[in-house]
């Protein structure tokens, strides 16, 4: 490469971080070909400066084909903060802006990689535990007395007496309640679909008896011996071995308990 193709490319270099720094929205590697195959269209790619990049911005055409961000690194790391204060301080900014600019990582990537690195303040990460679980808990209140009754008195009752209850409980009375609206959502034909599955699901596997239970052993066997091989693997399955199973008339198959 000559001196001269060197020198434009650091030029367009710098261009793109001066564009990338007034419009981060626009900052994903594939504008970057975009922005100069106009250029070549509007002359070569000398012609692609920050005030021309945003002139052209104007071109439907160019619009269209540019990909944008839903958010900016600045503002999901902002976000991030927001969800996350333990680390909200300047040097973990600092530091977590900087990796995201040289590894293209989002910015919970960025925090995972810098792990251990960036501070963490345990007394405000409890503090805002709590708050989230204060908010959790009132809302799942509000869900509980609202599905409890529609009059008001009943409903502000219902909010007193819940104010002290675990909060699993109300997790999980919030979805009961989620769950039979669903129910009740389903056609006729679904709610008996979810039902078969639900109880295909909860169908215990069958345990098989082990071979060395032959029929003669199991004859030999003392009542109570057989009443536990009963409860642990079904009447069926033991009288299977011993081969009480005879056919009827029909085809179908008559099975002797063997009841002890």
């Amino acid at each position: 490469m000559s001196s001269e193709s060197r020198m434009e490319s650091q030029r367009v270099y710098k261009e793109f971080q001066r564009l990338y720094q007034s419009r981060p929205e626009l900052n994903v590697r594939a504008n970057d070909s975009i922005f100069l195959e106009y250029a070549r269209e509007m002359g070569g790619t000398e012609m692609f400066t920050v005030e021309n990049s945003i002139l052209w911005l104007d071109d439907p055409a160019l619009r269209s084909r540019l990909a944008v961000l839903s958010e900016t690194p600045d503002q999901a790391l902002d976000k991030f903060m927001e969800q996350n204060p333990a680390y909200d301080c300047e040097g973990n900014r600092q530091a977590i802006a900087q990796r995201v600019r040289q590894t293209n990582e989002t910015v919970k990537q960025a925090v995972l990689g810098l792990g251990t690195q960036l501070a963490f303040n345990q007394e405000v990460a409890s503090e805002h535990t709590a708050q989230l679980e204060q908010q959790e808990r009132a809302a799942l209140i509000e869900e509980i007395a609202l599905d409890y009754s529609p009059v008001e008195f009943a409903q502000n009752l219902q909010r007193r007496k819940l104010q002290h209850v675990d909060i699993e409980y109300l997790r999980a009375k919030t979805q009961e309640i989620k769950d039979r609206r669903h129910f009740r959502s389903m056609s006729k034909e679904d709610l008996r679909k979810h039902l078969r599955h639900q109880r295909d699901q909860n169908t215990p596997a069958t345990l098989e008896l082990p071979a060395e239970y032959t029929p003669e052993k199991i004859r030999s066997l003392s009542v109570e011996e057989i009443k536990r091989l009963n409860r642990i693997y079904g009447h069926d399955v033991v009288n299977a071995r011993l081969g009480y199973i005879k056919p009827e008339i029909g085809g179908m198959v008559r099975h002797v308990n063997m009841e002890i």
